[in-house]
């Protein structure tokens, strides 16, 4: 089965709404979204997301509307593809799921940070 091209980008940290990255985003109501299957470290500033074969292991975030524009800056925000990369993943929503981009940590000395037992970074 093809995965279709997001045309949405699911944030967890420092890009949510209050976040101090968030001027990036565009300036809308954005949707709350679970990443399924995903833990999250506390790196001190930010947090770094590592897949795990859990699901019960939930991050809570937001959906935003993305395209290419803005995907680059993020690419660059994000440290791509030194620190994190991004990638399609299906998140949950309300009412079933979405694709979306995701960054994902890349440097495994991210994952060495403590867990945010949550999956909520908080900002």
């Amino acid at each position: 089965m093809d995965v279709p091209v997001p045309e949405h980008v699911f944030v967890y940290g420092s890009l949510k709404k209050g976040g101090f990255l968030n001027y990036y985003m565009p300036d809308v109501d954005p949707v709350r979204g679970e990443f399924v299957g995903g833990i999250i470290h506390n790196t001190g500033s930010w947090p770094a997301l590592e897949m795990v074969e859990d699901e019960s292991k939930i991050i809570v975030g937001e959906i935003y509307p993305s395209n290419d524009d803005l995907l680059k800056k993020l690419d660059r925000v994000e440290g791509v593809p030194d620190l994190f990369r991004r990638a399609k993943f299906l998140i949950r929503v309300e009412k079933g799921h979405v694709y979306c981009w995701v960054y994902i940590a890349a440097d495994p000395v991210l994952l060495k940070y403590p867990i945010v037992e949550s999956g909520e970074w908080v900002v």
